[in-house]
């Protein structure tokens, strides 16, 4: 995990989890910089988008590393899990729909998978993509956030709710 000391403070790159047990901690799980991160609708699986390795990374090793996005189990404890399959493209947000497929923008498009990580389709977007969530009153726009502009698509799926969410 790399850290940075920024006017006194400390911050580290990687992933942090909040347990009632254990109080909060970070595994890394050879992830080099996590970003977007969503879970299935049954909260089993977090995907999380790891934006790979770049030149500023302070670990050599790291520098190597592409960026994807991960699926884990969620222990019976709740603790991240045993990596499940990695989808070799990057990511910047993430979002998923009510039957469990995965948004991933990447170059100019959003990519859609199966739970399985099978790409199932894609959306075209006329300026790169950066961001994807749903919203609306019934949960079918995905809004996709680029450089500048912000596109919305009619979908034929909700997207996933956090369970106690309007």
């Amino acid at each position: 995990m790399g850290t940075y000391r920024t006017a006194g403070n400390c911050w580290s790159l990687g992933l942090h989890a909040r347990s009632e047990n254990r109080g909060c901690g970070s595994d890394r799980q050879n992830l080099v910089m996590p970003n977007g991160i969503v879970f299935s609708p049954n909260e089993s699986r977090p995907y999380i988008a790891d934006t790979g390795g770049h030149a500023k990374q302070p670990d050599p090793e790291l520098r190597k590393l592409p960026d994807a996005v991960h699926c884990y189990a969620v222990g019976k404890d709740g603790e991240l899990g045993a990596r499940l399959f990695s989808i070799d493209e990057g990511s910047d947000g993430l979002a998923v729909d009510i039957n469990g497929h995965l948004y991933t923008p990447h170059g100019s498009r959003v990519n859609i998978h199966d739970v399985d990580r099978r790409k199932l389709e894609h959306i075209d977007v006329p300026e790169d993509p950066a961001n994807v969530c749903f919203g609306g009153k019934d949960f079918k726009n995905l809004f996709i956030t680029a450089r500048t502009p912000l596109y919305s698509i009619r979908m034929t799926l909700s997207g996933a709710k956090i369970p106690g969410s309007r």
